[in-house]
């Protein structure tokens, strides 16, 4: 998959499940897939149906990102509040430092957006 193909599934999940003003995905499989059912244990990670959770600080607020992860940096993270999509791809595979540096980077972006 192209980045750009990431970007269309964020969208699709922003959306709701609906593309081009077709209902593709049910949105109440988007809200189920998207609410967190359990906590990881490592930092502020929840998990559920192949969607990880967390937080970023957006001008003094916590705000929760949902992220799908692929090993190297290959990621794609929604910021709904923000009706923001991300992707990255790093290719670092099995190197928990280049994990750490995607997150960091995706704190650096959300600093940038400005409402």
């Amino acid at each position: 998959m192209l980045p750009r193909d990431f970007l269309k599934i964020g969208r699709l999940v922003l959306n709701k499940g609906q593309w081009q003003g077709r209902q593709l995905i049910d949105p109440f499989w988007i809200s189920a897939s998207m609410t967190p059912k359990f906590d990881t244990g490592v930092r502020n990670f929840r998990y559920a149906f192949q969607w990880w959770a967390g937080e970023v600080n957006w001008q003094g607020r916590k705000l929760v990102w949902h992220a799908g992860f692929g090993n190297g940096g290959q990621r794609l993270y929604v910021v709904p509040e923000l009706n923001l999509a991300i992707v990255t791809t790093a290719g670092a595979y099995d190197e928990l430092p280049s994990a750490i540096r995607v997150n960091h980077l995706v704190q650096e972006i959300i600093d940038c957006v400005d409402r």
